[in-house]
């Protein structure tokens, strides 16, 4: 132990009398190398002709697959063109299909727009042939409690009126007003009053935009709202004890017929 190279660390045991002398008696063969199989040299060795034949195969085997791989992305790229060559034929007859039937469709339209148009050349010339009485421009359906229309009927009767006077006499609005007994003026409280949301309301809408109501539909609107008053009072008054009243509803039923009725006088004017 003294002798030993051994370090006391280590864990690895002598050798014994027995495998020394046997090492001692039988000497080592001479080594062999696993790639040639010679004797004299291993396979790490500088002297076996074989040391580097394994580079060899892999240069041939890399050579052949390159080949391989060109080859196979020739083919791939030959498969593609010829796809694509397919579909793009594919794609240039639906085309020329769809052109067709556009160009029929539009030759069909076109006959049938020139079919429509000998119809309506041969309807009109019938209709204007045949003897057909004047038309009437139509206009939007207006109520006859519109402010508008209330001042259009005033200013309907006020130049019948004007055209029944004789020549020569005074027709202004002072004269009318007078002759037919209506108010001529009203106090600002009665204006205000028409101005009302539930009246004529603050502004006159129509086709040119809003504005200001004058003074003149406003005087209007009150002479008609009086004279609507004292025709309701005379009905009223023609039958006080009328046994077919029952109520508020029947109230508001008769309301709404009397308002169809003036909508149908004022609609046949």
């Amino acid at each position: 132990m003294a002798n030993s190279n051994i370090p006391r660390s280590s864990t690895q045991r002598e050798p014994s009398g027995f495998e020394m002398v046997e090492a001692i008696v039988q000497p080592r063969a001479p080594a062999r190398c696993s790639r040639c199989q010679e004797l004299g040299h291993t396979i790490a060795s500088k002297a076996c002709p074989l040391r580097h034949a394994e580079l060899l195969p892999v240069a041939g085997m890399a050579t052949t697959d390159t080949t391989d791989t060109a080859v196979e992305a020739a083919n791939i790229a030959t498969a593609a063109a010829s796809t694509t060559i397919s579909i793009a034929a594919e794609a240039i007859a639906k085309a020329s299909a769809n052109i067709a039937a556009a160009e029929a469709s539009a030759c069909t339209a076109r006959t049938s727009a020139e079919v429509v148009d000998s119809i309506t050349v041969i309807a009109l010339s019938s209709s204007l042939s045949a003897p057909s009485s004047p038309l009437r421009p139509s206009s939007p359906l207006i109520r006859y409690n519109d402010p508008q229309a209330i001042y259009q009927r005033y200013v309907d009767v006020r130049e019948a009126w004007y055209k029944a006077q004789p020549r020569g006499s005074i027709k202004t609005n002072q004269q009318y007003q007078k002759a037919i007994g209506l108010p001529a003026r009203y106090d600002e409280r009665s204006f205000e009053w028409c101005l009302d949301y539930s009246q004529m309301g603050k502004r006159c809408t129509n086709s040119t935009g809003p504005r200001e109501w004058t003074k003149e539909e406003k005087m209007a609107y009150l002479d008609w709202d009086r004279a609507e008053n004292e025709r309701v009072e005379a009905l009223y008054a023609e039958n006080p004890l009328d046994p077919g009243r029952r109520g508020v509803g029947d109230i508001w039923r008769r309301i709404e017929d009397d308002n169809r009725v003036q909508q149908s006088l004022y609609s046949r004017r």
